[in-house]
């Protein structure tokens, strides 16, 4: 069984705050722009989103961004909330020692490590509930 991990990297490669987040794009060929076109088709949840990732891009940034760029709204806003939980737990420096991850933007084997394990443990556990809610 696969791990949030690749999602957490996929997290630091994209940025956590919206650069790569684009909106659903026109699957139409049609010029025609007096037809109404749905641009929700296709749109998934948080908990879509991370399945997307950990199922299909294996880091591929391209890939990723792609997966981003289903969600909703809604699940991107919870995709972020998880990530950024996970990453801020592990910039924290602890009584073992320094932080695993120097910044939200770090893509460090410990870091991601780190920032997994952080996602689907108890300080994110309402991220992490939230998320995968989100169809």
């Amino acid at each position: 069984m696969r791990t949030l991990k690749s999602f957490f990297l996929a997290v630091s490669l994209v940025g956590l705050f919206g650069s790569a987040l684009v909106a659903c794009g026109d699957d139409t060929s049609s010029d025609d722009l007096s037809i109404i076109k749905d641009m929700s088709a296709g749109m998934t949840g948080c908990s879509g989103i991370a399945t997307c990732i950990l199922t299909t891009c294996s880091g591929d940034t391209a890939c990723i961004t792609a997966c981003v760029g289903k969600g909703t709204a809604t699940g991107q806003s919870k995709y972020q909330s998880l990530a950024g939980c996970g990453l801020t737990v592990c910039t924290m420096a602890s009584d073992a020692g320094a932080a695993k991850c120097t910044s939200v933007t770090d893509t460090s084997a410990g870091c991601v490590t780190c920032a997994s394990a952080a996602a689907q443990g108890a300080a994110c556990s309402t991220q992490l509930n939230a998320c995968l809610a989100d169809k």
